[in-house]
């Protein structure tokens, strides 16, 4: 199986170039991420908690659903895609904006494209990329931000914080 492709892109969003993803990595090249949080009516947030095999934050809290963005993909193709594999959902999505971020630590930064959609049904999924899925008032969201006990993968904490909080 080939490597992924991903678009390196500018602080503008506009395409710079085509890499793998080992080299967008390796060398802490911009590149596009997509986010999306389902509500339910009573405006919980449900939240993925991670497989714990995932390379990159095991074990933690994230959206509901995330992923790269591949090579000519758009942010909502990627979210509807990472949405159907990891917890077997198909919504119309609704768009909420892109947000820059870098990784604490590092100077290795992305551009988050956040989409929200409500949804109350079941959730099926992918054991190797999300063990369960909870839905979270904003209170046991924002205690969960304070325990510093409670694993939450950074692009999340900081979506939350943005959008939800």
């Amino acid at each position: 199986m080939s490597e992924e492709m991903m678009d390196h892109v500018n602080e503008h969003d506009e395409v710079v170039g085509t890499f793998p993803r080992s080299e967008i990595y390796s060398r802490k090249l911009r590149h596009r991420i997509a986010h999306v949080f389902l509500l339910d009516a009573q405006g919980r947030i449900a939240l993925a908690r991670r497989g714990k095999e995932i390379s990159y934050c095991p074990d933690h809290w994230c959206s509901t659903a995330a992923g790269h963005v591949a090579a000519g993909e758009s942010y909502e193709d990627a979210a509807l895609r990472e949405m159907q594999e990891e917890i077997g959902v198909t919504v119309p999505l609704t768009f909420v904006g892109v947000t820059p971020f870098v990784k604490p630590g590092t100077s290795h930064d992305k551009l988050l494209g956040v989409y929200t959609a409500q949804y109350e049904g079941l959730f099926v999924c992918d054991p190797h990329e999300v063990q369960y899925v909870e839905y979270r008032s904003v209170e046991e969201i924002r205690a969960m931000l304070l325990n510093e006990q409670e694993l939450v993968h950074p692009e999340t904490r900081a979506l939350l914080q943005k959008y939800f909080l």
